[in-house]
């Protein structure tokens, strides 16, 4: 620890447990593993971020995102190239339900939802049109779906356009968080009227 006082309960539970307790030189961050793996983590979701011009309240959204794909990820040669998964299970984890950060998709709306979207005149529809966010939990395999409106699903009956996920139109947000809910949609809109 950095010796600032608020992890003194960890020291004292380390020193219970018979580890060593070391305090990281003052200004040096680089030094504190957990510190690298935090920084390594927000720099993979701001390239995620950059790279799909997702907009920034997402951003908490592409860190689980980081942090879940991660655990799929071979570690070091000293760990035999295994995945966290697999440390922990003893069996090699599929990685067939990995999709890419911000892939535009469709939902399977239910049949419900189907109904009332037929009465509204959309014969052809058998889903909302929206952008994969994450899953659901860290260890699910559902996918969490961002639909218009700012509304967030989750679903496992999801189609991926993985032809049209390179970014089309630069999203941007403007600073009222309602005004940003609005930005996003009209973005995510303008790419999918223009995707061919």
């Amino acid at each position: 620890t950095d010796g600032c006082g608020s992890m003194s309960a960890v020291r004292e539970v380390s020193q219970k447990m018979g580890i060593l307790h070391t305090y990281v030189p003052p200004h040096m961050q680089s030094l504190n593993e957990a510190e690298k793996v935090v920084d390594r983590v927000f720099a993979a979701a701001r390239t995620h971020m950059l790279h799909k011009q997702s907009p920034n309240i997402l951003f908490a959204d592409c860190v689980e995102y980081v942090v879940y794909v991660d655990q799929y990820m071979a570690t070091t040669p000293s760990r035999g190239y295994l995945t966290p998964l697999e440390l922990l299970s003893g069996e090699q984890p599929s990685m067939h339900h990995l999709v890419p950060w911000c892939t535009p998709c469709t939902v399977t709306a239910p049949k419900k939802k189907r109904d009332k979207m037929r009465q509204n005149g959309d014969v052809v529809s058998t889903g909302e049109q929206g952008h994969f966010i994450g899953y659901q939990s860290s260890n699910s395999k559902v996918y969490k779906v961002l639909l218009s409106g700012n509304r967030v699903v989750h679903s496992i009956n999801v189609t991926f356009d993985f032809e049209n996920s390179s970014p089309k139109v630069p999203m941007q947000c403007a600073p009222n968080s309602e005004e940003a809910k609005i930005d996003i949609d009209l973005q995510w809109s303008k790419q999918s009227e223009e995707a061919p």
